[in-house]
């Protein structure tokens, strides 16, 4: 049970960490597309 756990919160964090990094890749591709239109 203490495996499965372990198991379920390294993949929540790695899900986590991915979709933070995907996220900050976005906003700062957005952030150059709305320099570079101006």
């Amino acid at each position: 049970m203490k495996f499965l756990l372990g198991a379920l919160f390294t993949v929540f964090v790695a899900i986590v960490s991915v979709f933070a990094v995907v996220t900050s890749g976005v906003v700062n591709v957005w952030e150059l597309t709305k320099s570079i239109a101006q």
